[in-house]
């Protein structure tokens, strides 16, 4: 495999580049949106396989991840080597085409596999979470992974590419294009998580998100629906927005509100008498809710509230059924281990007494 010079005699070239007959290159950059639709698509069958065919987090051996890593090291130098002698850098050595050709096929394929995995790894992730730790917390948690991702793409590549940019200038010199060309890649990565990490970062307020059943595959919806929001967002600063990406953010934050809405009433059974509450009250909210707060991590009551007596619990009855009983949220994390015997106890006492 021989590339033909430009100037050989006899040889033209057609408009637009190409090969001499005229045709354009089969091989083209994978577009970005093809990428998203792949993490995506995988983070859905992620977290749907999990829920379905796993219900526990399975043992992952390190050598799978030991494997992965040292595929993506390989990969890395032959990408940084093959860079170098394109760019023509001292003691890079010569190009060899057909190891490029075979390289762009590689790169080609590794972009859609790192799309796959990461959906993946977003969705197991989100499921994982929302088991090991309560709804608020894994909303927390998933939020500082994302961030995690954003200030790296900022420290290690948006940072120094500007860095270099500003000293090429300060020397006189023409800057590097890839350095711009690496930081836009990563801003665009950073624009698209903007929105998910935003909602996690409020989501404490949103009770009938992380308090759901179904906690995760909320979040996961409200990820996805912010990061197609975005996607039209940028869209719409070039001049290009395309309005069925937006039409698909839209639809899936109405799903997402179809699926919280609170779940049909059940018989929990006939009413039952303060009395029969009163020990759970005790052993389950006063450790927070008193005077004195006795549970570790609590110098004074959350909000104020305090129920110690008969009637601070009746006054604020609607309030304790929508969190320990309709949501789920109280008591936070779960700290006095309540069961769930005793929420539904909770739940009959305002039924009828508290009423």
């Amino acid at each position: 495999m021989r590339d033909v010079p430009d100037d050989q005699p006899g040889i033209e070239r057609p408009p637009g580049g190409g090969g001499p007959d005229g045709r354009r290159p089969g091989l083209r950059p994978t577009r970005i949106s093809t990428l998203i639709v792949c993490a995506l698509g995988t983070a859905a069958i992620a977290w749907v396989g999990m829920g379905r065919f796993f219900g526990y987090i399975p043992d992952i051996t390190w050598l799978a991840g030991l494997t992965l890593a040292g595929l993506a090291v390989v990969e890395a130098i032959t990408a940084h080597n093959t860079r170098a002698r394109i760019e023509h850098r001292p003691r890079a050595g010569a190009v060899n085409p057909l190891l490029v050709a075979r390289l762009a096929v590689l790169a080609k394929a590794s972009s859609l596999a790192g799309a796959i995995f990461a959906g993946a790894y977003g969705g197991v992730a989100a499921w994982a979470l929302c088991h090991l730790f309560s709804g608020r917390g894994a909303y927390l948690h998933f939020g500082a992974m994302l961030g995690v991702v954003m200030v790296l793409n900022v420290y290690f590549v948006i940072i120094p590419g500007q860095k270099e940019l500003v000293k090429a200038k300060q020397e006189g010199r023409t800057p590097d294009p890839r350095f711009g060309l690496m930081g836009r890649q990563r801003s665009v990565h950073n624009t698209y998580f903007t929105l998910p990490v935003l909602f996690t970062m409020i989501s404490n307020h949103y009770a009938g998100l992380y308090g759901h059943e179904w906690n995760w595959v909320l979040l996961i919806l409200i990820s996805v629906a912010g990061a197609l929001i975005r996607v039209w967002f940028v869209q719409r600063h070039k001049g290009n927005e395309n309005p069925l990406v937006l039409a698909a953010g839209l639809v899936v934050l109405a799903i997402t509100a179809l699926l919280s809405l609170p779940r049909p009433a059940v018989d929990i059974g006939p009413p039952v008498p303060f009395i029969e509450v009163q020990q759970i009250f005790k052993e389950r909210c006063q450790p927070c809710h008193a005077t004195k707060p006795t549970q570790e991590g609590f110098a004074a009551p959350p909000k104020g509230v305090i129920l110690e007596t008969e009637a601070e619990i009746r006054a604020r009855a609607a309030m304790i059924n929508q969190q320990v009983w309709a949501s789920r949220v109280m008591p936070p994390g779960n700290l006095t281990h309540i069961t769930d015997e005793e929420r539904r106890l909770i739940a009959r006492w305002f039924k009828g007494s508290a009423k």
